[in-house]
């Protein structure tokens, strides 16, 4: 059994491991976001190189679940750094709690929990955008594919965020 006091291993990674910390902190989102711009630049370019899969009319199953990688690898690029203080305020909470048998377990629960919703919008993501593209509201770029459904989907979209 761990001694409660003592910190988990992924908190001593946020808070005194630089190398560990520069990983989470830096270098995934900068792979993350080199890809996506790498990406991006073959989507304005010739199509032929990483973004090529995208413009496939035969859409099955191995094109959907690399487009699910693809939300699921942003998001967490991107969310998974601004959880770094609430995952070690939530460590220290758990190890200064004498009722608190197994705080580390606790802490990377919170963490696991955390990936695992937004690889679930990750999922609804990529069912919208495939609804959105096979109801030819948006192209394999994402872009509007004409003025009158994009105008539509702006609007419902609009009206929606306005009730919130």
């Amino acid at each position: 059994m761990q001694d409660p006091q003592r910190p988990t291993r992924l908190e001593t990674a946020l808070q005194r491991d630089r190398g560990t910390l520069a990983i989470i902190l830096v270098a995934i989102p900068v792979a993350a976001w080199t890809w996506i711009a790498v990406m991006a630049r073959d989507m304005y370019g010739s199509m032929q190189g990483a973004s090529a899969w995208m413009m496939s009319t035969e859409w099955d199953w191995a094109h959907v679940v690399l487009l699910w990688a693809m939300w699921a690898v942003m998001m967490t690029a991107m969310m998974l750094p601004t959880a770094a203080p609430l995952v070690l305020l939530y460590a220290s909470v758990m190890r200064r709690r004498a009722d608190v048998e197994a705080p580390a377990r606790r802490v990377y629960a919170l963490a696991t929990g955390y990936i695992f919703v937004w690889t679930l919008f990750s999922v609804a993501a990529t069912a919208l955008q495939r609804g959105l593209a096979r109801g030819l509201v948006l192209t394999p770029m994402m872009e509007p594919a004409t003025g009158l459904p994009a105008m539509f989907f702006m609007s419902a979209l609009d009206v929606s965020i306005s009730l919130s």
